[in-house]
């Protein structure tokens, strides 16, 4: 296999335009590069309060109205794991099968960095064999319904 460097210089450029619209027109673009309440520590209980009151901010307590909600999908900070599985056949008698893991996070509103590792069987004419693959994955949601039950 060889690497050429327009393999190696495009993703890079690419990943660059975005950075340099972030930058150069953030509001517009709807890019952040904050990390929001994320990069908040917790606070430590006061003396006063109670062994009970100090696990329950220690764990969160879903009682409390005002405790911090996961943050959704698609907005700056969003972690998100995905599992999946394929299936290919080209119609006559060769086929694979592939199962595969990814961890992406969205660095930006819509913006998606991510790693896979996925797993292959070639069933084919002559001796089988399999694969492993390691994927980045970059991905920009730039149309979506509001609570992402689809986007492109």
């Amino acid at each position: 296999m060889k690497i050429t460097p327009t393999a190696v210089f495009v993703p890079l450029a690419i990943l660059g335009l975005f950075a340099g619209a972030a930058a150069a027109n953030d509001a517009a673009t709807g890019f952040r590069l904050d990390r929001g309440s994320e990069s908040r520590q917790p606070e430590a209980p006061s003396h006063d309060a109670s062994v009970a009151d100090a696990v329950g901010e220690a764990i969160g307590n879903a009682d409390d109205p005002g405790a911090d909600a996961p943050i959704p999908y698609g907005s700056a900070g969003s972690i998100n794991w995905t599992f999946g599985t394929g299936y290919a056949n080209d119609l006559n008698d060769d086929q694979e099968f592939n199962i595969h893991v990814a961890l992406s996070r969205f660095f930006a509103d819509d913006f998606e960095v991510g790693a896979e590792l996925g797993a292959w069987y070639f069933d084919q004419i002559g001796e089988d064999t399999g694969g492993v693959n390691l994927s980045f994955i970059f991905r920009y949601h730039f149309l979506h319904a509001d609570d992402y039950d689809w986007s492109l």
